[in-house]
């Protein structure tokens, strides 16, 4: 899997609520809580861009836009990184 299509991934299943398949693409040991939930439940992909990278960190910048359940719209770079020993992408901010 790509950044990108982590990135698609993951919003996806944060539009659908699955968040047994968010839980996978959450960092081990942090907390998804209620919060989160519900400020993303219901979202749409308008569109996801090109992956990036900035010296300082060591993972991927993926540039996205979104659509809020209330219409609000939110262009934005997610952060993901798979530095681990499993090699497996997980997010790392830019929510």
């Amino acid at each position: 899997m790509t950044a990108d299509q982590f990135a698609r991934s993951f919003f996806e299943a944060c539009g659908r609520e699955d968040w047994e398949q968010v839980a996978r693409f959450w960092p081990p040991g942090a907390p998804l809580d209620d919060r989160f939930k519900k400020a993303l439940a219901g979202l749409k992909v308008i569109s996801i861009g090109k992956p990036f990278k900035k010296d300082s960190y060591g993972g991927m910048f993926v540039p996205y836009e979104i659509q809020f359940k209330n219409g609000e719209a939110k262009k934005f770079n997610l952060a993901v990184r798979q530095d681990n020993p499993d090699h497996r992408w997980y997010f790392d901010g830019g929510l």
